[in-house]
């Protein structure tokens, strides 16, 4: 048995794929430390999101040694492999199938989202997906629409990796898209109402024979992530929290998504159900 340490950051999105790294390397008797104190480190704000939306087995806790402190706030994890895993070693960890089962104690320090391919995730969305507390949501008054779009704004709009969401890549996944079906009723979610307007009314006119909902007021997360989960189809920015929506849809709903993540670099981690657009 050791004991997993891993450090969680960033939005829901990023916690799950942390939380994956975590699973990848768990074997049966061993337990997960969750390290929050680096989510009160963002601008924007982030808060524990997984127990919100999972229900986590019994073998995680949150009360972390002096030891893994220490590792964690200094990022000695991130820098050196020695203390444990980071984005950096992670994928050769995983190909040598060397977990550090001799160790008592890993650390995860990372956001690991092109860390593996769908080969190795797979058995886990099946493990998530039904940790996924899915029946604290009614999808009823959602199921008429067609088509979920997924619009990122907020903080996210200094970023230049936003650049990847430009009008121009809705428009040519929405074109994509009604190649193949019908598109009538559309329905946004969104974290920026004022941004997703402003797009809105360019992308509009290039479809007037549909229909866009945007509501007035801003849904709640975990009903923004059920939306999406539950979409027939689906069109997504550079949005691990959107991404994961999609991983864990059990009807494999066809979405479509952008080539990459991140500027000058392609995506490793693509879903069989995902549909890349190069905008």
């Amino acid at each position: 048995m050791k004991k997993i340490y891993l450090r969680l950051a960033g939005g829901l999105g990023n916690q799950i794929f942390q939380y994956t790294a975590a699973l990848l390397i768990k074997k049966e008797s061993d337990l997960i430390y969750f390290y929050t104190q680096a989510l009160n480190s963002y601008k924007a704000g982030r808060n524990l999101e997984l127990v919100n939306f999972f229900e986590l087995p019994q073998t995680t806790y949150f009360n972390v040694s002096f030891f893994a402190i220490v590792v964690f706030k200094f990022r000695l994890a991130k820098i050196t492999s020695f203390f444990g895993c980071n984005d950096l070693n992670f994928s050769s960890i995983l190909s040598n199938n060397n977990t550090g089962q001799s160790k008592s104690s890993v650390y995860l320090d990372g956001y690991f989202q092109d860390a593996w391919s769908y080969e190795h995730i797979q058995p886990l969305l099946i493990q998530l997906s039904a940790g996924l507390k899915k029946d604290q949501f009614n999808n009823e008054p959602y199921g008429q629409y067609d088509c979920i779009i997924h619009i990122r704004g907020g903080d996210f709009l200094a970023n230049l990796d936003n650049s990847l969401n430009s009008v121009d890549f809705y428009i040519d996944a929405l074109k994509l898209l009604k190649g193949s079906h019908a598109l009538t009723n559309i329905y946004v979610v969104t974290d920026d109402l004022q941004y997703s307007k402003s797009l809105l009314d360019i992308i509009k006119p290039k479809f007037k024979d549909i229909n866009f909902s945007l509501d007035h007021e801003r849904k709640s997360l975990f009903d923004d992530f059920m939306i999406l989960l539950h979409a027939k189809s689906r069109v997504i920015g550079t949005s691990t929290f959107a991404w994961w929506a999609s991983a864990l849809d059990d009807k494999k709903s066809i979405t479509m998504s952008p080539k990459s993540w991140k500027l000058n670099c392609n995506r490793k981690l693509v879903l069989p159900w995902e549909k890349l657009v190069n905008s």
